[in-house]
């Protein structure tokens, strides 16, 4: 308060209050609380996924559960759908459904664009884990190690490990990448989703019947 203008209205508000009665703010309009919009959220750009034993996070935030670089940048999200039935995973570049789908003996989680090309899926395999699929053509293979460094997840590429992931919950992830994929925030993004599957019960996330989609291969 720096003018005698804004002093006279401060006083002239403590007076009224001390009346009983409701006054204006200054610049509020019929008592109502000035509106205040919330600025647009912005992912990071997922070039900063930059591998060469980069830590990341995967854990609740205010809108889901958020994928974050050791600065707190968040490079993508996986959030319910209103319908329930389906999760999104969402990064700077794209929104995509996450839907758990039957295929013949088990059942996929297919990243699918809003006109439902597959941008990526995981296939569950014999035993834990299974084979990643990332489009154009790119497949990693994703297993269990519970004897490695207390239990963890290793993600690799031609027998080569690019990614290891330690659960510290079950929604509560860090995760050390060595380097990147073609799709690097949504590939994490279904990792985390893939693993979440293996301590959420699948009457959770599978499809009812009638709902789910009986897959080939998904492809090019």
């Amino acid at each position: 308060m720096d003018t005698e203008q804004q002093i006279a209205t401060a006083r002239a508000y403590v007076t009224s209050r001390r009346n009983g009665e409701v006054p204006l703010l200054p610049g509020s309009a019929d008592g109502a609380a000035p509106q205040v919009e919330e600025a647009p959220f912005a992912f990071a750009d997922a070039a900063g996924i930059t591998g060469g034993e980069q830590w990341l996070e995967f854990a609740p935030g205010q809108h889901g559960l958020d994928l974050l670089s050791a600065a707190g940048g968040v490079f993508g999200r996986v959030w319910y759908a209103e319908s329930g039935e389906d999760r999104r995973a969402e990064t700077a570049d794209e929104v995509c459904r996450l839907a758990v789908e039957r295929t013949r003996g088990s059942w996929a989680i297919v990243a699918r664009a809003a006109d439902d090309t597959p941008l990526a899926a995981f296939y569950r395999g014999w035993r834990t884990g299974g084979d990643i699929w990332v489009a154009p053509d790119e497949w990693l293979t994703l297993r269990w190690t519970p004897l490695a460094r207390g239990g963890s997840w290793r993600l690799a590429s031609d027998g080569e490990e690019i990614l290891r992931l330690q659960p510290n919950g079950t929604d509560h992830f860090e995760m050390l990448l060595e380097r990147v994929t073609g799709r690097p925030a949504l590939t994490l993004l279904l990792v985390c989703q893939v693993v979440r599957s293996e301590t959420v019960p699948m009457s959770e996330l599978v499809l009812g019947e009638g709902g789910g989609v009986e897959l080939a291969m998904v492809s090019a």
